[in-house]
């Protein structure tokens, strides 16, 4: 066997290891989904974090909720949820409830929702009608994910690419370029 020929195959092996590495990590796992997030912080008036308040998620098209209680520094956390559009509650003893309704929840959003609850009782209520649009802190994400590569004739697309993580495009380009088999 050539020296040639045992490189073409050991890149194959490699490739196809880094392949399977790639398709199993929860991280690409993740990346291909849809599923979206929302997290905060509960805090009183005085800006002091309150644990124990049932938070709750509903999707206002499906009428799907998801229900938690924050942990001891005030935190709560809806992971892999559908997008859509949701209402977020909140209620503790010793406070008004807290209700914000139609929030956008995008694919693969993380959206952070800080609740501030009011001194009071629970039959009153605390709604947010209009509060500053949206921005995500929490990932360093691009709404739009979608890129066109265009170096086909006169620009026009060859392949449309879903993602961010381009490492595996990247290296099926390289030995393409080489002129190596794979």
């Amino acid at each position: 066997m050539s020296s040639k020929s045992r490189t073409v195959s050991l890149n194959s092996i490699m490739t196809g290891a880094l392949l399977v590495a790639l398709a199993t990590s929860p991280s690409f796992v993740r990346a291909q989904s849809t599923a979206a997030d929302i997290i905060g912080i509960v805090k009183d008036p005085s800006g002091a974090v309150v644990p124990n308040v049932s938070v709750k998620a509903v999707h206002e098209g499906t009428n799907f909720s998801r229900q938690t209680k924050t942990n001891a520094e005030g935190i709560y956390e809806f992971r892999i949820l559908p997008p859509g559009t949701y209402t977020v509650s909140a209620e503790a003893t010793g406070f008004k409830k807290y209700i914000n309704e139609h929030l956008p929840l995008d694919s693969r959003q993380v959206l952070r929702i800080d609740i501030a609850l009011a001194v009071g009782n629970l039959n009153d209520a605390v709604t947010v009608v209009a509060e500053a649009p949206v921005i995500t802190t929490e990932t360093p994400t691009i709404s739009e994910t979608r890129k066109f590569l265009t170096d086909g004739p006169q620009g026009t697309p060859i392949m449309t690419f879903f993602g961010k993580n381009t490492t595996l495009f990247s290296l099926l380009v390289r030995d393409a370029q080489k002129g190596e088999q794979v």
